[in-house]
C-alpha cells in the first residue's frame, strides 16, 4: 500500500513538533537547571524515540491509530509544560523532568515507527518527509523565540501534532471532532499567554536568582525578557553601589553600575585595575564587558579607543535604558560596542590592539555547581589565545581577571600559544599572575580572583615598577611577577626545567591545555574531565534503553510466542547507522560553532542543514530498485566515510579562511559544505528498512535498536570529546558505517538467495 498525500504530511508535520520541542528542552533545562542538562534534551528525544517504536510492539499495528497517538502526543507536551511550571526546579526534579520530557517522544516514536511499519517499502519517501520537518523544527525555534517565550512556543508546538491528527483522521471513516475542540481552545491559550506571559518558566531553585531574591527581600524583578539563546532577568535593589543586575538564565550575572568621573577614577585602586596599570590608555578589546565594569577601567586608564564585544543583545540593552545614571558607559564616543560573539569577533578582525582583555566571561556559581563541564568554551583554548595575540601590537598585552584555580592551566595554554606565535625561551619574563589575598572574597573550590596577564615582548622594569605600588598597598601576593617572585613549580616549568607530565603530578585538578578540538577548559576532573555523578545521568537515558529492549524481547517470546524477527546482522546494521551518526553528528555541531559564533545557530543550522541534506539522500533512495539496494549502501557509506575523513583534516582550515564572511554567508557555506555528507548518510537507513521488508523482519525492534544505539553514540561522542577530542569521535563513527558494510555484504548475500527462491 502506497502513502498517500495526507499521510506524508502527518509524518512532516509529527517529526516537526519532535525537533522544535527537542530544541525547546535545551532552553528549558539551561533555563531551569544548568547547561549542561540541556545534553538531557537530546538524550530524552532519542530515547523516547526508541522506546515508542519498541512499546508499539505491544499492540495491534493499525493505521487508525495514528490519529489517537498524535492526539496524545499533543496532550503530552502540554503535560510536561505544566510539570515543569508547577514543580519546583532543583536537582531532585530532575528525574521528574525527565521523565515527563521522554513521554512526548516516546508519542512520536511510535507514530513514525507504525507509519514506517505500514509502508516500509516506501521508507525513502517517508522519510524524506521525516527529515524535512525536523529539518525545519530545529531551525523555526531562534527563530520564533525573538518574538514569544518558551511557554508559549511549547503551547504553539502542542498545536502541530494535533493538525497532524487531523490529518491522518482524514483518511479514516470515523470522523473525530475532539482534535478541532482542541486546537480551538490551544489557539486561544497561545494568545492570551504572548499577551500577558501568566504561564512563564519559574526560576530554578538552585539558581543564584532565586537564593539572592530569598536572602534580599528588596530585590525585585524589573523586567525578564528572551532571545534564541538566554533568558536575561534585570533585578534592582542593591543599594546605591548598583543600579541592577543583569541575571542570565538566572544565574550567571553582570551589575549596572552608577558610573561618574569620580567614581571612574577611584576604580585606579581595584584589583582589576593592574591590567590598565600596565598598559595604560590603551586601544583595547573587551570580550565580555557584561554590564560595562572593564569599559569603565579603561575609561579611566585614558582609553580613547575601546571596542566592546558583548554576546548578549539583551544586555547591551538593559545597560543603555539606565543612560546617564550608568555613565552612558555603551553610548561613549569613545567606546564601539558589538553584538557578538567574541572568539568569532576576534577571528574576523584585522585590528591591531594594545590591549585584549577577558573579564570574568562565565559566571563562578556556575562553575562551583559544575554547569559548565559540559559547556564547550572557545574562549580560552590554545588556537584562541593564538588569535588574541595575533591581534596585539608589539608591546600588546593579554589580559584576564579569573580565579586561582584557572592558574595552572592558564599557563599551560599560555606556554604552547607562546611558541605558537614563536616564542620559546625566558617564558617567565612574557606573564604576570596576581593574586588576591582577602579571606573574604574567596570562592570555594575556585580560590581567590587573579589577574593572568601574557605579553608577546618580555616585560619591562618600567611595567612591573607600575604595579608594583599597587600590589603593596592592596596587600596582594604575586604569583608570577618577573625579575622580582616566580612562585613555584610554575618557575621550573616555564623555564623548561619540569616536563608537562611532572608539572601535571602536581595538581589534583585537570590542567590540559585545551585545543578547538577539546574545548572543555571548565572540564577540571581528572582522569576524564567528567565528574562520575554526570557520567551516570548520561548512562540513565541507555540503561532504561536497553532494560526495555530485554523486556520487549521478553514479551514477545513468553506471553505471544512469537520468534524474534530481527536477524543479528540487522541488529549490528542499525546499531552501526545509530551510533554512526551521532559520532559524527555531535563533532560536526562542535567544529561549526567556531564558524558560525553562537552555539545555539550553530545547533539549528547544523541541523537544519544535515537533516534536509539526510532527506534528499532519503528520497533518493527510494528511486533504487531492491537488487541494487545492498550496494547503494555500500557505496554511499564508502563516499560519506571519505568525506568525514576529509573533514577531519581539512575542515578547520577550510573554516577559518570562511571566517571574514557575513553571516548569511557563513550560514549558507555551512549548508554547501554538509549537503554531500548528508546526502549519501541518508541512503542506508530508507534502504535498510526496505531491506527489512523484504525479509520480513521486524521494523519496530530495527526502528527501537537504532534510537538505543543513537542514546549511546550521544554519550559516547560527548565523553570522548570532553576526555580525548572530537576527531577521535570522528573516527569512531567512520568506524561504526565500516561496521555497517560488513553487515550490508551480508544481507546481500540473503537478499541474493531469497532473489533466486
Amino acid at each position: 500500500m502506497k502513502p498517500k498525500l495526507m499521510t506524508l504530511i502527518g509524518v512532516f508535520l509529527i517529526s516537526l513538533t519532535g525537533l522544535m520541542f527537542e530544541v525547546l528542552l535545551t532552553r528549558v533545562f539551561s533555563s531551569l537547571l544548568w547547561y549542561h542538562f540541556a545534553f538531557i534534551a537530546i538524550s530524552s528525544a532519542l530515547l523516547g524515540w526508541g522506546l515508542g517504536a519498541w512499546i508499539l510492539t505491544f499492540f495491534r499495528r493499525r493505521y487508525s491509530l495514528l490519529g489517537i497517538l498524535s492526539f496524545i502526543f499533543s496532550l503530552a507536551i502540554l503535560l510536561f509544560l505544566y510539570i515543569v511550571i508547577v514543580v519546583p526546579a532543583t536537582t531532585i526534579s530532575l528525574t521528574v523532568y525527565y521523565i515527563f520530557a521522554v513521554f512526548p517522544f516516546l508519542l512520536g516514536g511510535m507514530c513514525l515507527s507504525l507509519v514506517f511499519d505500514i509502508f516500509g517499502k516506501y521508507s525513502g519517501r517517508l522519510y524524506f518527509y521525516d527529515l524535512l520537518g525536523a529539518s525545519l523544527g530545529a531551525l523555526s525555534v531562534p527563530l520564533l523565540l525573538r518574538v514569544v517565550t518558551p511557554s508559549s512556543l511549547i503551547i504553539l508546538t502542542a498545536i502541530i501534532p494535533l493538525l497532524a491528527s487531523l490529518f491522518f483522521m482524514s483518511l479514516s471513516k470515523r470522523k473525530q471532532i475532539f482534535p478541532y475542540i482542541l486546537i480551538f481552545i490551544l489557539v486561544g491559550v497561545f494568545i492570551f499567554n504572548v499577551m500577558t506571559n501568566t504561564m512563564s518558566l519559574p526560576i530554578g531553585q538552585t539558581k543564584a536568582l532565586a537564593q539572592q531574591l530569598n536572602a534580599n527581600k528588596n530585590l525585585h524583578i524589573v523586567r525578564t525578557e528572551w532571545n534564541s539563546f538566554s533568558r536575561v532577568d534585570l533585578v534592582e535593589g542593591f543599594g546605591d553601589n548598583f543600579l541592577a543586575n543583569n541575571y542570565i538564565d538566572t544565574f550567571a550575572w553582570t551589575y549596572i553600575i552608577p558610573w561618574n568621573q569620580y567614581s571612574m577614577n577611584y576604580t585606579k585602586g581595584w584589583f582589576r585595575y593592574l591590567p590598565y596599570a600596565v598598559k595604560p590608555k590603551p586601544k583595547v578589546l573587551i570580550i565580555g564587558p557584561g554590564g560595562g565594569t572593564d569599559v569603565a577601567l579603561a575609561l579611566a586608564s585614558g582609553s580613547n579607543n575601546v571596542t566592546a564585544v558583548e554576546i548578549n543583545s539583551l544586555i547591551v540593552k538593559n545597560v543603555r535604558s539606565y543612560g546617564s545614571r550608568a555613565g552612558n558607559i555603551y553610548n561613549n564616543p569613545k567606546v564601539n560596542i558589538f553584538v557578538d560573539e567574541g572568539r568569532n569577533f576576534v577571528s574576523r578582525s584585522s585590528s591591531k590592539y594594545d590591549m585584549v582583555l577577558l573579564g570574568f566571561v562565565d559566571s563562578s556559581s556556575a562553575i562551583i555547581a559544575g554547569g559548565l563541564v559540559m559547556a564547550e568554551n572557545y574562549l580560552y583554548t590554545v588556537e584562541a589565545f593564538e588569535d588574541y595575540l595575533s591581534h596585539l601590537n608589539r608591546d600588546g598585552v593579554l589580559a584576564f581577571v579569573r580565579y586561582e584555580i584557572d592558574i595552572p592551566r592558564l599557563i599551560t595554554i599560555a606556554k604552547e600559544a607562546l611558541k605558537g606565535v614563536g616564542i620559546q625561551d625566558n617564558l617567565k619574563n612574557h606573564l604576570i599572575v596576581v593574586s588576591q589575598t582577602d579571606p573574604s572574597q574567596r570562592e570555594k573550590f575556585l580560590g581567590n580572583q587573579m589577574v593572568f596577564i601574557i605579553k608577546k615582548s618580555p616585560f619591562t622594569m618600567k611595567e612591573i615598577s607600575r604595579i608594583k605600588p599597587i600590589i603593596e598597598e592592596e596587600n596582594l601576593s604575586p604569583v608570577i611577577l618577573p625579575y622580582t617572585n616566580i612562585d613555584e613549580p610554575y618557575n621550573q616549568f616555564l623555564s623548561n626545567k619540569m616536563s608537562f607530565k611532572q608539572f601535571e603530578s602536581r595538581f589534583n585538578i585537570n590542567i590540559k591545555p585545551t585545543h578547538d578540538d577539546n574545548p572543555f577548559y571548565f572540564a577540571y576532573y581528572k582522569p576524564l574531565g567528567i565528574p562520575m555523578r554526570y557520567l551516570m545521568y548520561l548512562s540513565y537515558p541507555f540503561l532504561v534503553s536497553l532494560l526495555l529492549f530485554g523486556l520487549v524481547l521478553l514479551f514477545k517470546r513468553t506471553v505471544r510466542k512469537e520468534k524474534i524477527r530481527l536477524r543479528i546482522h540487522y541488529l549490528i546494521y542499525f546499531t552501526g547507522l545509530g551510533m554512526g551518526f551521532m559520532l559524527m553528528e555531535i563533532p560536526i555541531l562542535q567544529k561549526f560553532i567556531l564558524l558560525l559564533g553562537r552555539p545555539v545557530y550553530t545547533f539549528s543550522v547544523i541541523l537544519f542543514s544535515l537533516l534536509l541534506s539526510v532527506s534528499f539522500g532519503s528520497l533518493a533512495s527510494g528511486r533504487f530498485h531492491e537488487k541494487k539496494l545492498p550496494r547503494t549502501v555500500i557505496y554511499s557509506i564508502i563516499i560519506a566515510s571519505s568525506i568525514m575523513v576529509i573533514y577531519l583534516f581539512l575542515l578547520t582550515p577550510i573554516i577559518r579562511v570562511l571566517l571574514p564572511l557575513s553571516l548569511p554567508l557563513r550560514i549558507i557555506m555551512t549548508f554547501i559544505l554538509l549537503l554531500p555528507l548528508g546526502f549519501f548518510i541518508g541512503i542506508p537507513f530508507p534502504s535498510g528498512m526496505r531491506m527489512l521488508k523484504i525479509e520480513k523482519q521486524d521494523v519496530p525492534l530495527a526502528w527501537g535498536v537504532n534510537g538505543l544505539a543513537s542514546v549511546f553514540g550521544s554519550v559516547l561522542a560527548t565523553v570522548i570529546g570532553v576526555a580525548i577530542n572530537f576527531s577521535t569521535a570522528l573516527l569512531l563513527s567512520v568506524l561504526s558505517y565500516i561496521m555497517v558494510i560488513v553487515c550490508t555484504i551480508i544481507i546481500s548475500a540473503r537478499l541474493k538467495k531469497i532473489s533466486k527462491t
